[in-house]
């Protein structure tokens, strides 16, 4: 009988919420590890790298020599020399041999070597630095790097390894606390070592942490006379001076009738000022000082979590600052040298959420208060400048700006949007009332503003300007039940640009990944990662690109998107296609060929599996879930192997042999050296039988 060939594109992401037997071919009743791409297929997620400025494991490479008289191993990581070169590098890797042994001082094969400086010669011995016992003797000279290497992954894994080992975790204890990208470095939050009370701020600069120093400050009152930045303020009868790098208002105004007040952030420091004395600036009286000078010390780190916004309210290019609040200190200010904790006039100012929206700095605190600065005056907290505060009745759980006329307020029980220009026309809106929605997981993506609540991802509609309502809309019914079981661990969020994805972190250390073609979604997938993320951050680096980072609970930070493993770590991925009955509902199939068309970087491993009639045909090759029928596949013992041998598009075939009315196909990897590969549709072949009655 004629075979018959049933092929589909793979695309639409993950539907866990419908029958099987209703969805489409190339859906997915379960994903782990993969991400939809515009215009169809799935592709494998990229990995993360830990990160400090120093060569990435991500560019890690090698190259191989073939030796003789091996009589000692050169092990992984082993640092060696070239007796008469005096060239240097590390062992990567297993070490090769292919005839001879070491007990036998007549070992022969290939040793990779990477971190390499000079030149290894052909014929010279290869000693062990430490203590310059030889190890073999090299026969040739160096071999390139190639994929088709027959010990490629090992020693691309060593090499990885080698420079992956040279990156230094963030100085101190516990998780990350928050991390930011400013003027193309990457800074980060963490608890000191010394008290894990207090947290430190470090910037990833010449191969490692280099710990900041926050600016110490003076309150003031009375503030009679506009300070500029960088004057000198002398105490009138303590002769205490300094130089005024910031000026926040926290009340009045220079004018009266109220004067302002607030803190003065100051640097060089020459003797005490006292509580009560004048402050001056060329003899001139501009204030009273409201305490004496506040060191530069460490901030409360318990209970600290950063939210940071980076914006530029100057107009000059050099401008660009970062905002901050963590929910335990007060909100501060960070240029990359100087670093100003300001008050808002609260009298608990531990703000929660940030944004930068219409030339405001905006920040909420617990207890529904949302204020804002005064317009262009980001330290500025004084009516009399348009600031303002708003109130919500409920505690806030985010706030983001779409960049034109709406901020967005997400809280724990409901939705609401600020129109207008400044305070002069704030219009605040409630849009629902009846959402509970989840802190850190608003994120705005394609140009749409979207946030999860208990249960699903939602967007806030209609995307402005338009003459609408504002409403919101769930666009994650098809994952409904992972959302369920995970909306209250989320701990973060953050807009993919270049890939046009909205990410959502768990304290679990899974994810999901909603990925858009402008803003129309292609599909959701899951994504497990081996190391806890707890904050993240996207920025451009120097030349302008685009770079995604996280903080993990092990204190390193890792960059997003780059390499081939989770930091060192094997990313293990699954598709599930659903079970089909690709047309013949009601007649049993001999099923003779399964054909996956991928694109590939190199030659790889890749294992499937096949069932029939939703696994009730106990048939040879079948797999097996775990009761809850989302978690990963339980047993691979099974699975055949399908093995690629081009780097470009490739179809390759494997021969099956099952009877059902429907089939269901599982593809699996787990690797810590392979790249992102794409699967992007299958074809099948099979007979049809008689009619199931």
């Amino acid at each position: 009988m004629t075979w018959v060939p049933k092929q589909f594109r793979l695309a639409g992401g993950v539907n866990e919420e419908d029958p099987q037997f209703v969805l489409q071919p190339g859906q997915l009743a379960f994903s782990r590890n993969y991400e939809c791409l515009r215009g169809g297929g799935y592709k494998r997620v990229a990995g993360y790298e830990r990160y400090d400025t120093k060569t990435s494991p991500a560019s890690a490479t090698y190259k191989w020599y073939s030796f003789i008289s091996g009589v000692l191993l050169p092990s992984d990581q082993v640092y060696v020399n070239g007796a008469t070169s005096g060239a240097h590098g590390y062992v990567c890797g297993l070490t090769e041999v292919t005839s001879g042994s070491w007990a036998g001082s007549n070992a022969v094969g290939k040793v990779a070597l990477t971190a390499i400086t000079g030149v290894f010669q052909s014929g010279e011995l290869l000693r062990r630095n430490s203590d310059n016992a030889t190890l073999c003797t090299l026969s040739s000279a160096l071999n390139a790097q190639s994929t088709d290497d027959d010990s490629y992954e090992s020693w691309i894994h060593g090499a990885r390894k080698h420079y992956r080992d040279l990156i230094t975790v963030v100085p101190g204890t516990g998780s990350i606390l928050g991390v930011f990208v400013l003027g193309g470095y990457v800074y980060a939050w963490r608890a000191t070592q010394a008290d894990a009370t207090k947290q430190a701020l470090y910037k990833a600069t010449g191969g490692g942490w280099s710990l900041q120093t926050l600016t110490g400050y003076i309150k003031y009152t009375g503030g009679v006379a506009e300070v500029a930045e960088g004057v000198t303020i002398t105490g009138a009868s303590s002769g205490a001076t300094a130089i005024v790098r910031r000026v926040n208002i926290a009340s009045g105004s220079w004018t009266g009738p109220t004067y302002a007040s607030g803190r003065f952030a100051i640097t060089n420091i020459t003797g005490n000022f006292t509580n009560g004395e004048n402050l001056q600036v060329a003899a001139v009286t501009v204030a009273v000082a409201n305490g004496t000078q506040v060191a530069a010390t460490a901030m409360t780190a318990t209970g600290a979590r950063h939210q940071i916004v980076i914006s530029n309210f100057y107009g000059a290019s050099d401008l660009t600052r970062a905002y901050g609040v963590d929910g335990v200190n007060p909100g501060w200010e960070f240029d990359g040298t100087y670093f100003c904790a300001f008050n808002t006039g609260m009298t608990t100012d531990t703000p929660k959420f940030v944004a930068v929206h219409r030339n405001h700095l905006f920040v909420t605190y617990d207890g529904g208060s949302i204020q804002n600065s005064g317009t262009g005056l980001p330290l500025t907290w004084s009516p009399r400048t348009g600031a303002s505060e708003i109130g919500i009745g409920d505690d806030p759980t985010g706030i983001i700006s779409n960049g034109n006329n709406t901020l967005a307020i997400t809280a724990k029980n409901s939705v609401h949007v600020l129109t207008g220009i400044n305070n002069s026309d704030w219009n605040l809106r409630m849009i629902a009332d009846d959402v509970g929605t989840v802190a850190y997981s608003i994120a705005g993506v394609g140009g749409q503003l979207m946030f999860l609540d208990r249960a699903g991802v939602n967007v806030l509609l209609p995307a402005p300007p338009t003459f609408q309502d504002y409403s919101t809309q769930s666009i994650s019914r098809s994952i409904r039940p992972t959302i369920e079981s995970s909306a209250t661990l989320a701990v973060d969020s953050i807009n993919a640009r270049l890939k046009s994805q909205y990410r959502v972190f768990f304290s679990d250390k899974t994810g999901i990944i909603g990925s858009f073609d402008g803003t129309k979604l292609t599909g959701w997938t899951q994504v497990l990662y081996a190391h806890q993320i707890t904050c993240s951050a996207s920025g451009d680096d120097t030349v302008g690109a685009e770079r995604m980072f996280a903080g993990i609970s092990t204190g390193y930070v890792v960059e997003l998107d780059v390499g081939s493993s989770f930091d060192g770590e094997v990313i293990e991925s699954i598709l599930q296609l659903p079970f089909g009955y690709h047309g013949i509902p009601d007649r049993d199939k001999r099923y003779h060929k399964l054909t996956l068309e991928m694109t590939t970087p190199r030659a790889f491993d890749l294992y499937y599996a096949v069932d029939f009639d939703y696994g009730a045909s106990q048939q040879p090759g079948r797999f097996l879930f775990e009761s809850d029928s989302t978690s990963a596949l339980s047993s691979f013992a099974l699975f055949g192997t399908l093995f690629w041998t081009s780097s470009v598009l490739s179809a390759t075939e494997v021969n099956i042999d099952g009877i059902g009315r429907s089939i269901g196909i599982a593809i699996y990897n787990s690797s810590a050296v392979v790249d992102p590969f794409v699967c992007s549709a299958v074809l099948l072949q099979f007979t049809p039988l008689g009619v199931k009655r």
